[in-house]
């Protein structure tokens, strides 16, 4: 019996230890993109079942799973050049995010306190250094 609950003590440390970490323990450097969208012609794209909702100051959008009105994440537009002294706006419509400026703009959402952009050309997102 002893044995038994050792061996199920050992199980349970290995299994909890295994979830939510890279295999160095440091945040991952790229990440999937959440659940609800896609990327559409150099924009973020709500799937069916699934819709942005702009902030009041029209800074951000949240996205929306209809079915249940639950969220899948936040986006902003961010200048990718820094001190340029230009800004970027996010134009949003329910089903379709993307960012406008004159400053290389960047979608970004954050998750678990760190910084992701979308990476368009790999589908990604991708870690703010």
């Amino acid at each position: 019996m002893k044995a038994v609950i050792i061996m199920f003590v050992f199980s349970l440390v290995v299994i909890s230890s295994s979830f939510g970490q890279t295999k160095t323990g440091t945040p991952a450097q790229t990440l999937k993109l959440q659940e609800g969208i896609q990327i559409v012609d150099g924009k973020l794209q709500a799937k069916q079942g699934f819709y942005f909702q702009v902030s009041t100051d029209a800074k951000f959008a949240t996205l929306i799973n209809a079915k249940d009105n639950t969220t899948g994440g936040t986006f902003s537009c961010v200048c990718g050049i820094k001190n340029s002294g230009s800004g970027c706006n996010i134009l949003v419509s329910q089903r379709m995010i993307a960012c406008v400026g004159n400053c290389s703009c960047k979608i970004t959402t954050t998750i678990n306190s760190l910084s992701y952009t979308v990476d368009f050309i790999k589908g990604n997102l991708k870690k703010v250094e």
